[in-house]
């Protein structure tokens, strides 16, 4: 790959992932807020697990 294969996939992703952090703002609601304050309010420390699979 030569650097300017490099550069272009770099911009096309990073282009990618910004049009995918656009859509999920348009996503958040009151159900955030309410998390976030959740979080916010535990004592000690917060776990957050996954199964690995993104989008699922």
């Amino acid at each position: 790959m030569t650097d300017t294969e490099f550069l272009r996939q770099g911009r096309a992703v990073i282009e990618l992932e910004a049009a995918a952090l656009s859509r999920l703002a348009g996503q958040l609601h009151a159900s955030f807020d309410r998390a976030c304050r959740a979080l916010l309010a535990c004592s000690g420390r917060v776990v957050v697990v996954g199964m690995g699979k993104s989008g699922h």
